[in-house]
C-alpha cells in the first residue's frame, strides 16, 4: 500500500510498504510433526517524482527490507530507480534500475537482490474518448538471460454506455 501527495507542480512524495505473513510446519529430521514456525517479509520506504522539463520524468525510492524466518531475521536496503521520456505525443520511451542494494544473510547463506534493468517503449492510440496502449520491453536480471514482453492495454469510457437519461443519472 502507499500513498502520493503532489509537493508542488513538478515534485510528488510518497511513501509505500507491505508486510507479508504465513507459517510453515516444523518437522524433526524423521518428518514428524513438531509444531508451526512464522515466515515473514516487509518492505518500506519513501520516494519522489519528479518533472525537470516537459515531457521528461524521472523517479526513485528507497527501501528497507526485513524478512524472518522462525528466530532468524535479515534486513537490507534497495534503490529502484526510472525515466520516462515522451519525444512525440503518444509515443514513450522509458528505463528503469530495481532492486539494486545490498545482500541479506540468513543463517550462513548470502541471499542477492534480483537486480533488473529494462528498457521500453508505448504507443497510446487515442480512439474517440477511449485509447488503447501497446507496449514492449527488454527486462535484464543480474542472475538470468535478457526477456522481451510485449503488452497491449484498452482503455474504455463507459459514460455513453451508462447514461440514461437526464445530466446526472446514471446505471448502478
Amino acid at each position: 500500500a502507499g500513498v502520493t501527495t503532489p509537493l508542488n507542480k513538478f515534485i510528488s512524495a510518497g511513501l509505500a510498504g507491505s508486510y507479508l505473513t504465513a507459517s510453515d510446519i516444523r518437522r524433526d529430521n524423521s518428518g514428524i510433526e513438531q509444531g508451526t514456525f512464522p515466515i515473514s517479509d516487509f518492505a518500506l520506504g519513501p520516494g519522489l517524482a519528479l518533472i525537470p522539463i516537459r515531457n521528461l520524468s524521472f523517479g526513485g525510492a528507497i527501501k528497507l527490507l526485513g524478512s524472518r524466518l522462525d528466530i532468524y531475521k535479515s534486513y537490507a536496503v534497495s534503490i529502484d530507480a526510472g525515466v520516462i521520456y515522451s519525444p512525440l505525443k503518444y509515443f514513450y520511451l522509458g528505463s528503469s534500475l530495481l532492486h539494486l542494494g545490498t545482500p541479506r544473510k540468513f543463517i550462513a547463506n548470502w541471499e542477492y537482490q534480483p537486480t533488473n534493468l529494462r528498457f521500453g517503449a508505448a504507443g497510446k492510440f487515442p480512439i474517440y474518448e477511449h485509447n488503447l496502449t501497446i507496449a514492449s520491453d527488454v527486462s535484464i536480471y543480474s542472475d538470468n538471460l535478457p526477456t522481451i514482453s510485449f503488452g497491449a492495454e484498452g482503455k474504455v469510457k463507459l459514460k455513453s454506455i451508462l447514461k440514461t437519461k437526464g445530466p446526472n443519472q446514471w446505471l448502478a
